[in-house]
């Protein structure tokens, strides 16, 4: 028999089947299977996913909008699914990424995607598009005085922008049924409040800085009713103050500060002194404690909490100026730590002051050495190194630790770091505790480049 060809073989499967393949694809690649036989010639125009991408356009915008302009309008779909489209390069063209924009809401769009450059004002009718569920914005913007009303919108999320307490104060009133919030380096707000009974996860993925701007480095979060919060990435010097997050019970708080020492790139107003280096920021250190204290308080009752470098850093601070660690309710704990600067000791700190934890997963990545760290910093984590884990956890035991997972990220022979025998003593140390009542894996994970 005659091998059957790859054309045979798709030719027995439906329409419904080659369209969602095809919707798969970017729709410049869609759009070429045109060309396969009389049955894919005209195939692509019922997509309604659309993923639209100048690259292959490259220095040729006349060709990119001609493309979508041929595209939608030789389009059959009855409403659209997914709509993408990268205008980043579209400098001149806003008229025509309305157009594109309003055939998307005359079609019920569902779900869209726009990445702009310079900031992009959308046209008024997609404001008021009522078939919306996710939509994710890329140095676009948002305005005040224009009404938003988008009924049915679950999940936003905004990248790259800058958007003030009014904006954010106009888009939750016009966004009842909104689920899930996350802003990926916006800035320019400093009350996030947001008292919807809906919206349950809010993340923070870093924080936009605007050095020119105001000089108070601060925002907060009131959400009486979130249940997830994740605050990640750079926040530069910015210190976020959790007002009411009563109701969380998942948080994530990994992100990273920069050294006060470090912000201005003037660094001959500081002194080679590591004293008088201490002199010039332990003020600022001490702001990010008081804050971090905060954070325990606030988040003692949620029962899955996922902690960074930067809070191990603080607590072996704490621990060694005699400061109490609140009592975490928490019964999964989750670090995530790059192996040049945490504390271990700041880690065991953590784990005492959670009685109640089953599971417990311990990430560590490996990055170069880095001796930037003001002499604040170096002299409580050096200190934290010649403490005995095994005697200090020695009196305390953890009743119902089941499961204890440790990961190394790593692009080197371990074996020959310097840090190597802290993590053998850490796992000797979970592997005691959990005799007899669960099991601790230790494994290595391939560093992506």
């Amino acid at each position: 028999m005659a091998e059957e060809t790859l054309d045979d073989r798709l030719s027995e499967l439906p329409d419904s089947l080659l369209l969602q393949i095809l919707s798969l694809l970017p729709t410049e690649e869609a759009v070429t299977t045109c060309i396969l036989s009389k049955r894919w010639k005209y195939l692509w125009t019922s997509l309604d996913t659309f993923i639209f991408s100048p690259r292959r356009f490259w220095r040729r915008n006349n060709g990119f909008r001609s493309f979508v302009d041929y595209v939608l309008s030789h389009s059959t779909a009855s409403k659209i699914t997914k709509f993408e489209i990268d205008c980043s390069r579209m400098y001149n063209f806003k008229s025509q990424i309305n157009q594109w924009l309003t055939f998307a809401v005359k079609k019920n769009v569902q779900h869209v995607a726009l990445y702009s450059h310079p900031p992009y004002i959308m046209p008024l009718n997609f404001f008021t598009c009522s078939s919306l569920i996710t939509l994710h914005l890329v140095k676009s913007s948002l305005v005040s005085d224009i009404v938003i009303a988008w009924k049915t919108l679950k999940t936003i999320k905004l990248e790259e922008m800058v958007v003030g307490d009014a904006e954010i104060k106009n888009l939750l009133s016009g966004c009842p049924a909104l689920e899930t919030i996350v802003f990926n380096r916006v800035g320019g707000f400093r009350c996030l409040e947001i008292n919807s009974l809906k919206v349950k996860s809010l993340k923070l993925e870093g924080y936009w800085v605007n050095y020119a701007g105001k000089r108070d480095r601060s925002f907060e979060i009131c959400a009486p009713y979130l249940q997830h919060l994740e605050l990640s990435h750079d926040f530069h010097d910015f210190k976020c103050s959790l007002v009411d997050v009563s109701s969380v019970v998942n948080a994530k708080i990994t992100f990273d500060i920069t050294c006060i020492k470090d912000l201005d790139n003037d660094y001959d107003q500081y002194s080679d002194s590591d004293e008088e280096d201490e002199d010039s920021c332990s003020d600022y250190h001490q702001a990010f404690k008081t804050l971090i204290q905060d954070y325990l308080q606030k988040l003692s009752r949620a029962t899955k909490l996922t902690f960074g470098t930067l809070f191990t850093q603080v607590l072996c601070i704490l621990q060694f100026k005699g400061v109490p660690i609140p009592e975490l309710e928490c019964k999964h704990l989750a670090l995530e730590l790059h192996l040049g600067n945490f504390s271990f000791y700041g880690a065991a700190g953590l784990l005492r002051a959670s009685p109640l934890v089953e599971t417990l997963n311990i990430e560590i990545e490996n990055q170069p050495f880095d001796d930037s760290r003001c002499y604040f910093e170096r002299k409580y984590l050096v200190k934290g190194y010649s403490v005995d884990l095994q005697s200090y956890n020695s009196s305390f035991v953890f009743p119902n630790l089941k499961s204890v997972e440790i990961v190394i990220s790593s692009g080197m022979c371990m074996k020959e770091h310097l840090k190597w025998e802290y993590i053998r003593k850490l796992f000797k140390l979970f592997v005691k505790e959990c005799s007899g009542f669960g099991e601790v894996r230790y494994r290595f994970k391939k560093t992506k480049v």
